[in-house]
């Protein structure tokens, strides 16, 4: 089975913030999905800085 890409997710004061810098096939999302949510929960932010600029 090949390994899910993780994508990082950083907290910056009350914020998060996570760059995708390359495509997400379906499993790959799923797993940022659950990660960002779990962030979220953990860390009560007031909000999520996504950072598309690598996408074509």
């Amino acid at each position: 089975m090949a390994e899910v890409v993780r994508i990082p997710i950083l907290q910056i004061e009350e914020y998060l913030v996570a760059s995708i810098q390359t495509a997400l096939h379906d499993r790959a999302a799923e797993q940022f999905r659950d990660d960002l949510l779990a962030r979220i929960y953990e860390t009560k932010a007031k909000g999520l800085i996504l950072d598309l600029t690598a996408m074509d």
